[in-house]
């Protein structure tokens, strides 16, 4: 009910002082339950909700799950079928209060074609395996490393949002533009709030970072030394093991060219 990592519990508390529009949006929705970050607002208080799955068998289970809150849409987000496409087809609202992006995929891509004039809360998944310091996002059509917590904040900046807090692998952005909320809650900078602990958990070793599902590679983020690149390889082994016993496509270790480039830019290591 409270999302993966309590998520919920923040823009809860901002819901109960502060006034934002009751709707929200949240693509990959699942199933609508497990680690949603919008189920505790459209089945407790109400809020209008666009639920979007690409995955057939998730949409069917999302089905299930909903009220007549919600609206649920079988359909992917791109660069050619936007979220704001997917608004205008559906007629939802266009003000969206709480705006949830976890795709496991290119999610800074897609937030940086939303109508930001619309938004109040965003709540975005990043890859937690880079350092907080590294400013990194995989180039236009390459989805590999994603992108860093650091680039997420960057862009959002530039664009009117101020980070709240970091949870997990989920970055909560206010737009301020919309949202005015008093400057004591905000943290100094995201070093104040990133969940360390989470990026340990996620990559067992933090000198050495991948990407869950999208890649088999693995970059570094200091020079690696003969006994880093054994355990990469013993990392990368493991990988090929299991997704091997469990019937499923391995994913690939080669790190494109213009990949390299952006991951040797943000000082980090190959």
């Amino acid at each position: 009910m409270y999302g993966q990592f309590n998520e919920v519990k923040i823009i809860k508390k901002i819901y109960e002082k502060y006034d934002f529009p009751k709707t929200c949006i949240e693509f990959g929705a699942y199933d609508g339950i497990t680690n949603a970050n919008t189920f505790y607002f459209w089945k407790k208080k109400g809020f209008k909700s666009l639920l979007i799955e690409a995955d057939q068998n998730l949409f069917k289970l999302l089905e299930k799950n909903v009220n007549q809150n919600c609206i649920i849409v079988n359909d992917f987000i791109s660069r050619k079928n936007s979220l704001n496409k997917i608004i205008q087809k559906y007629n939802f609202p266009k003000k969206v209060g709480i705006l949830s992006i976890d795709i496991d995929s290119n999610d800074l891509e897609i937030f940086k074609q939303i109508d930001h004039s619309s938004t109040y809360i965003v709540i975005i998944e990043f890859n937690n395996q880079f350092p907080v310091w590294a400013d990194y996002e995989d180039p236009k059509d390459y989805i590999v490393f994603r992108h860093s917590a650091l680039a997420v904040v960057k862009f959002a900046t530039k664009n009117g949002y101020r980070l709240l807090d970091v949870r997990g692998s989920n970055l909560i952005l206010v737009n301020q533009n919309n949202l005015v909320l008093p400057d004591n809650i905000y943290p100094n900078k995201l070093e104040d709030c990133f969940d360390y602990q989470e990026q340990k958990r996620a990559c067992k070793d933090i000198r050495i970072i991948g990407s869950k599902f999208t890649t088999n590679a693995k970059i570094f983020s200091e020079k690696p030394t003969i006994f880093l690149r054994l355990k990469k390889f013993i990392f990368q082994l493991t990988l090929v093991i299991n997704y091997s016993l469990r019937g499923k496509k391995i994913p690939s270790n080669k790190i494109p060219e213009s990949c390299k480039k952006r991951i040797l830019d943000a000082g980090l290591y190959i």
